[in-house]
């Protein structure tokens, strides 16, 4: 049965009822697993508004409209950590609550748990509600009714429409708990329904920017975008390039002018093709070859052509110009400073993934019932990715933490290697951990190039061969996402003999990867998925049509990702965990979590037990997971501006 409990213009029928809040609060208290949504005037729990929150179980649905039940009210329901609550997507239901300071803990979510359940990346696998519920309830939900519920209002459809996105939910769950169980992925489940919370709180503490001196970068880049654009225009009039010099010659300015147009990708390749520079790649859906000037492509011919250099530099240039641009501005909330960002949680290999690009919606004003205000459609719903802001100390500088707080900002040292170095227990990685050589890059190094830095020790190869080092890291970094000589020359932009050189200079300094690397293809083959670690048992299934190759080098790569990841998601659950149970919510914010790292806005009166508190969470974490035999550390440094 349907219960509605607010006001509204049409009579009550066979379909939905009404009662008092004393019943429907006696109902909810009975149960220990409570289905919930709540409907919104927008995507943005800082500038919209909730329209109402629905809650109750397969047999009963309570629609409350929060105009007259404010949420408030469901506070010690919502916060009883003794009760399970159910949302699709719940994440962002929980923050339209944190808003509330109403911090609810327990919780599953269909949406992500069916994400760890069907992680194969098939591009017409479906995970919304709707489709859900058609898979495991034989219902299809009509979700058309959201976009015209706020100016409706609450009429019969749009009550019925609320209730049933509650309704099923708890038979969802039961179900894909079966499935779960069948697949072994139970822990997995369990550990990303807990994280759940912790993201929405990341997404709640946002990251305050310094306005005044983000403009200030704005104009530095705008400036060295102008020389290099100047830069590229005066190659092609020194070297007399006349298929890209302007003819047609202006009254009152007879300098020399180029007509080439640097953002045009056809115009470069014309350019480049002038100059006998190779642009051709295979095209991965024709099996042809096609022309290209994108930066993997031309990166490798660095060296080879003095212009190429000029052009990455000033497509780097116009990236910082845009994608780190003024747009940054338009993402900050003017009452804090801060700007605020969607996470994703699950991708195939286990991490999380950060923005977003939903389509602007129009600018209008949305009639509503009387007894309901009226909102402002928020204007532009796309979040921007704040893990992949670039790492110089100037663009991060921009970054800082409330006023009269430190950032306190902890990452694990070199986790993946780490993880890897734990899966594979290759002789060589081990003995370099335990005896503390040093710098990895440089040790690496020492193993791919053992003629040409013989006579070096490992502290010695940065400063005297770090043309040798970067080399060495390239090809780690390639090797360890199944790549071999070809993948590491192509890299480089070296020859075969010299790439294979390496690649088998590698493989025979570290006999135990070649191994380890081996059986985790055997093994991906034989079962039909890749398993990411033995804790969670996060895997990948295989999906009809991959190709051996991809299968090879993503059963090499899945498993170190995915366990990052996990160790991640459960030194944030550890941390969060302790915020909550010493009250400190909302007075320490997670600004930021970046694979490895995790970023606090804390008081200075917290500093130094929340720097130790997050640093324990941290190593707690990566024991947990068994990463014994070379621990995982993880050193907090305290800043004024995000420094990793």
């Amino acid at each position: 049965m349907i219960y509605f409990l607010g006001a509204s213009k049409f009579l009550y029928s066979d379909l939905i009822k009404s009662c008092t809040f004393e019943f429907a609060k006696e109902y909810l208290e009975k149960l220990n697993i409570i289905n919930l949504d709540t409907e919104t005037t927008g995507l943005s729990f800082r500038k919209n508004k909730l329209i109402s929150i629905q809650l109750g179980d397969a047999e009963n649905q309570f629609v409350f409209d929060t105009n007259i039940y404010p949420v408030e009210l469901f506070k010690d329901l919502l916060e009883n950590p003794k009760k399970l609550f159910i949302g699709h997507n719940i994440k962002f239901d929980l923050g339209f609550l944190l808003q509330k300071k109403i911090v609810t803990e327990n919780v599953y979510c269909t949406y992500v748990s069916e994400q760890i359940l069907f992680n194969n990346g098939l591009k017409d696998f479906k995970k919304s509600l709707d489709y859900l519920s058609y898979r495991y309830c034989g219902e299809m939900l009509d979700k058309t009714i959201r976009k015209t519920l706020a100016e409706e209002g609450f009429t019969e459809r749009v009550i019925v429409y609320c209730a049933k996105d509650i309704k099923n939910l708890s038979i969802i769950r039961d179900k894909q708990l079966i499935d779960a169980k069948k697949k072994d992925l139970i822990m997995s489940l369990d550990l990303n329904n807990k994280f759940v919370p912790i993201l929405a709180y990341i997404e709640c503490s946002g990251i305050r920017l310094d306005v005044i001196k983000w403009k200030e970068k704005i104009q530095r880049d705008k400036q060295v975008y102008e020389n290099h654009l100047k830069d590229l225009n005066n190659y092609i009039i020194d070297n007399n390039i006349k298929e890209f010099i302007e003819t047609q010659q202006d009254l009152w300015d007879k300098s020399t002018k180029t007509n080439i147009n640097w953002q045009s990708p056809s115009q470069v390749i014309k350019l480049f093709k002038i100059l006998n520079i190779d642009t051709k790649i295979l095209d991965k859906e024709t099996g042809g070859f096609k022309d290209s000037v994108g930066a993997k492509t031309i990166e490798k011919f660095k060296g080879s052509h003095p212009i190429i250099a000029k052009y990455i530099e000033f497509k780097e240039a116009q990236k910082l110009c845009s994608t780190y641009g003024e747009n940054f501005l338009t993402h900050v909330d003017p009452k804090d400073e801060r700007i605020y960002t969607t996470f994703q949680q699950w991708m195939k290999t286990g991490r999380m993934s950060c923005g977003s690009k939903n389509k602007p919606q129009s600018n209008k004003e949305i009639k509503k019932n009387k007894r309901l205000k009226t909102y402002k459609v928020e204007e532009d719903n796309s979040r921007l990715n704040i893990q992949n802001i670039p790492s110089d100390e100037y663009t991060r500088s921009c970054f800082i933490p409330a006023i009269g707080n430190k950032f306190v900002d902890c990452d694990y040292s070199g986790q993946e290697d780490v993880i890897f170095a734990n899966k594979c227990l290759d002789t060589k990685l081990l003995e370099f951990y335990d005896s503390k050589l040093g710098d990895g890059h440089s040790f690496m190094a020492k193993m791919c190039f053992p003629n040409e830095l013989k006579d070096l020790q490992i502290n010695e190869v940065k400063a005297n061969r770090p043309d040798l080092r970067q080399k060495a890291k390239s090809a780690n970094f390639a090797i360890k996402f199944g790549g071999n000589g070809s993948t590491i020359a192509n890299n480089l932009n070296i020859s075969l003999i010299e790439g294979e050189a390496i690649y088998n200079n590698y493989m025979k300094s570290f006999e135990g990867i070649a191994k380890y690397f081996n059986k985790c293809y055997q093994l991906a083959k034989k079962r039909g998925y890749i398993l990411y670690n033995e804790i969670t048992r996060d895997k990948f299934f295989i999906p009809k049509g991959m190709s051996d190759g991809e299968i090879r080098r993503s059963s090499y790569n899945f498993p170190i990702q995915g366990s990052a990841s996990s160790i991640t998601k459960f030194a944030s659950i550890l941390y969060y965990r302790h915020l909550k149970d010493n009250d400190l919510l909302f007075k320490v914010l997670i600004a930021n979590i970046v694979h490895d790292e995790l970023l606090l806005d804390c008081p200075m009166d917290l500093i130094e037990s929340e720097s130790a508190m997050l640093q324990k969470c941290m190593i707690d974490s990566g024991i947990r997971f068994k990463q014994l035999r070379v621990p995982l550390n993880a050193k907090p440094i305290v800043c004024d501006y995000w420094q990793h």
